[in-house]
């Protein structure tokens, strides 16, 4: 501060006119400070979202731009990154909402958030519908070649076309060999073809590379959980509950994992946690009800049953436990009728495999992905069921059962507009 302004700043205020300009002066220096410091940390918090974005940690760059639009709300550079931060993080409500409030603030259609728009819609199964446009992308090498092709193996991967997924992920990782989200594709590929070796072997090579991906560390410890590794499946979900320890999935994968290791000392206090902080969810009600099956406290256990039951009625292994826990509590007859549920749900879930070996076999006909669709559909997986039926239409979308289908889910939702689209394209 100069010697001039320190004067006048601080000399004894002698008349009602110096007064009122010094704090005048006092209040523009300060928002000049609050302004610059405001700025100083968006610009530190945006270049350091564009470096997470680079090193593929996109939970890291969605942290840093939700405080980037702390500051500046409107700031329509950083809400395009929120947009394919979330995206490809695999939250597309989130990122659909983004791209939304980017809308507001662009009046013009921006190639950029196009570019987002058909991305994101790819991502949700609309593959075939948007394919031609992003070829003509990747044939002049776009920028953003790598995020068009992530978004079409996701895509593909989406809707069950498995075919085109393996093609794209394969794309993907010719040309861009180190990209996390193309491995760990290709890893589920292999695990849904009954290949688990090599899922694991893959995994195992993602996590070295990038040991912060908890995406990546999540699904080897479910990997190794499902091979009966639970030794080592546990070490990775100890270090995924350290690392968030709010989460449900890491807290019950790591219970899962030392139950049958016997290490009940270390698996007691985190379902005491789980029931606690987890009350209200179906898959921790239910691993709580088996452990109070397994230690003999069938009332518990049925307490802890009925209300998963009530929150998901079509849980095939909740209906089998509480079979059980009303047999020991010598209620044979309503265990009965659970135990005729689990096995009418079972036979759908055989039904549902089935369906899904008949499309491998016949990727090109739509009726083993309408067959499956309603399966999920009866047992109250709306998300899957319409995933399904998704499918179905990429491949023949006139197909009238697909349709028919759609029609019938939307009137159950009181959705009457699109219900009548798809009465009529059923005809």
């Amino acid at each position: 501060m100069s010697t001039r302004l320190c004067a006048w700043l601080f000399l004894p205020i002698r008349t009602p006119k110096r007064a009122a300009l010094t704090a005048a002066l006092a209040a523009l220096i300060a928002f000049a400070g609050w302004y610059g410091e405001r700025s100083l940390r968006f610009r530190r918090d945006y270049d350091a979202a564009k470096e997470a974005l680079a090193r593929y940690d996109f939970p890291e760059a969605r942290r840093r731009l939700a405080s980037c639009l702390e500051l500046r709300t409107s700031d329509f550079a950083a809400r395009l990154l929120a947009v394919q931060a979330a995206r490809r993080d695999g939250l597309l409500d989130e990122a659909q909402e983004h791209l939304d409030r980017y809308r507001e603030l662009v009046d013009v259609a921006a190639p950029a958030g196009n570019l987002q728009d058909m991305l994101l819609r790819v991502q949700r199964g609309q593959v075939k519908q948007f394919v031609h446009l992003l070829l003509e992308d990747l044939e002049v090498r776009h920028p953003e070649s790598e995020q068009i092709l992530e978004a079409l193996a996701l895509g593909s991967v989406h809707a069950y076309l498995l075919d085109e997924a393996s093609f794209w992920i394969k794309q993907l990782l010719d040309r861009f060999p180190h990209n996390p989200s193309g491995r760990l594709l290709d890893a589920q590929m292999h695990e849904t073809m009954h290949r688990r070796d090599r899922a694991l072997e893959i995994m195992r090579e993602l996590l070295e590379d990038y040991p912060a991906n908890d995406q990546a560390r999540s699904y080897l410890a479910g990997l190794l959980a499902a091979s009966r590794q639970y030794e080592q499946a546990a070490h990775y979900f100890q270090d995924l509950h350290r690392r968030q320890p709010a989460d449900l999935k890491p807290l019950l994968g790591l219970i899962r994992a030392l139950l049958p290791l016997d290490r009940i000392d270390e698996a007691l206090p985190l379902l005491h946690k789980l029931e606690q902080e987890h009350a209200d969810n179906t898959d921790a009600l239910l691993e709580c009800g088996r452990f109070a099956l397994r230690q003999k406290r069938p009332e518990d256990a049925l307490r802890l049953l009925q209300r998963a039951v009530h929150q998901a009625p079509n849980d095939h292994e909740i209906h089998l436990e509480l079979a059980a826990c009303l047999r020991q509590l010598g209620r044979a007859e309503e265990s009965d009728r659970h135990l005729q549920r689990h096995q009418q749900i079972e036979a759908d879930m055989k039904g549902l495999e089935s369906a899904f070996q008949a499309m491998v076999k016949a990727p090109a006909d739509p009726a083993p992905r309408v067959a499956a669709a309603q399966i999920c559909l009866r047992n109250g997986d709306k998300s899957e069921g319409l995933r399904w039926l998704i499918g179905a239409l990429e491949i023949a979308p006139n197909h009238p059962a697909a349709h028919a289908a759609l029609a019938d889910y939307y009137t159950s939702e009181r959705d009457f507009a699109r219900a009548n689209y798809h009465r009529q394209r059923a005809r």
